[in-house]
């Protein structure tokens, strides 16, 4: 699986990730359960990341998707986040609703193709 010393530096760099993840999720005080969720979401998301790295298919096309996929494993965080102190989950607030969630996953996703964008642009002097 590993056959170049890179792939090795990258699996070591995703389970550092992984790790950061869940310490920055516990740190915060929610549930155990958003914890490991956020924690294996994010675990999933970076061995997607890191196969499409590996086969060469994660470029200017796909890494905004890839962003937007990586704020998508703090999803439920916001839900534990409001939940933390007991509240009523008919009345959550306004960070917990799924049109916040999808427009701040939305946010790297956009800027990350504005900024392919602009790069295709910027004319090249050789």
């Amino acid at each position: 699986m590993f056959n170049k010393p890179e792939e090795l530096i990258m699996a070591i760099l995703f389970a550092i990730w992984v790790g950061l993840t869940y310490v920055l999720a516990a740190y915060t005080g929610v549930g155990i359960s958003t914890i490991l969720w956020v924690t294996g979401s994010t675990a999933v998301w970076a061995v997607a990341v890191f196969w499409l790295w590996r086969v060469g298919k994660l470029n200017a096309m796909t890494y905004p998707l890839a962003l937007g996929a990586w704020v998508a494993c703090w999803w439920c965080w916001f839900n534990g986040w409001a939940m933390r102190g007991g509240a009523d989950p008919a009345a959550l607030p306004w960070y917990t609703a799924w049109w916040f969630k999808l427009l701040l996953s939305a946010v790297p996703t956009v800027l990350g193709y504005f900024y392919e964008w602009r790069k295709a642009q910027k004319p090249t002097f050789r």
